[in-house]
C-alpha cells in the first residue's frame, strides 16, 4: 500500500495502470492532488476512452444511479474474465476474481459496469 499504510480501490486500480505513481488511498475532488482541481475520481476515469466489452489490461468500474464510480478494478484476464482489485478501503487485494464473484458484492441492482481503457495503455495490442 501506498505512503500512509491506505490504499482503496481507486487507488490501487489507477496503480496498477500507471495512472498513480504509488498505491495510495484517493479522495475526491483533487483535493489530495490526485486529479486536475475541480475533477473527481469518477470525472477522471469517464474523460478516458470507454469500450464497450472488457479487454485484458483495462478499468473496469461499477457506477452507481447516481453516476458515481463506486467501485474500480482492472481486467487481467479475458476468458473467464477475472478482476485484480482491492476490496473498499484498506481492505484485502484480489488478484484475479471472477467479474461474477465482484458483482455480488457491488451491484445492489442499481449498478452498471463500464470499461475504460487507460491513456497509458492505449495502443497495446490487447486493448
Amino acid at each position: 500500500m501506498g505512503r500512509g499504510g491506505a490504499s482503496n480501490c481507486i487507488g490501487t486500480a489507477l496503480f496498477l495502470v500507471g495512472e498513480q505513481p504509488t498505491d495510495d488511498f484517493i479522495y475526491g475532488r483533487g483535493l489530495d492532488g490526485n486529479f486536475p482541481l475541480g475533477m473527481d475520481h469518477t470525472d477522471y476515469i469517464e474523460s478516458m476512452e470507454e469500450i464497450p466489452e472488457p479487454k485484458t489490461g483495462c478499468l473496469v468500474a461499477w457506477e452507481n444511479i447516481g453516476k458515481n464510480i463506486i467501485h474500480l478494478g482492472v481486467i487481467v484476464n479475458q476468458n473467464p474474465i477475472l478482476v485484480a482489485h482491492r476490496d473498499g478501503a484498506n481492505g484485502p487485494f484480489y488478484k484475479s476474481m471472477p467479474l461474477d464473484k465482484v458483482n455480488e458484492t457491488y451491484d445492489a441492482g442499481n449498478v452498471r459496469i463500464r470499461y475504460f481503457i487507460p491513456p497509458k495503455l492505449k495502443g497495446v495490442s490487447t486493448l
